[in-house]
C-alpha cells in the first residue's frame, strides 16, 4: 500500500479532524500513511474525512498566499 504523501504537515499531536476526539498521531495518521488497514467502515470514513479536511486546509492557506 502506498503512502500517502503531503500528510505530514499536521502536527502529530493535535486533535484528528476526524472529530474522533483522539489525536491524530493515534487516529488517522496510521491509515493515511498506509500503515494500517481500517478495521471498520466508520474507521475508514473518518480516515476519508480527514483527508478531504487536510486538502481543504491546504487550499485554504495556498489562496492565500
Amino acid at each position: 500500500m502506498a503512502s500517502a504523501a503531503g500528510f505530514g504537515s499536521l502536527k502529530s499531536t493535535e486533535p484528528c479532524p476526524c472529530l474522533s476526539g483522539m489525536s491524530y498521531e493515534t487516529c488517522c495518521e496510521p491509515l493515511h500513511r498506509g500503515e494500517q488497514l481500517a478495521n471498520t467502515a466508520e474507521q475508514l470514513m473518518r480516515s476519508r474525512y480527514s483527508a478531504f479536511a487536510f486538502v481543504q486546509r491546504i487550499l485554504k492557506y495556498a489562496d492565500m498566499m
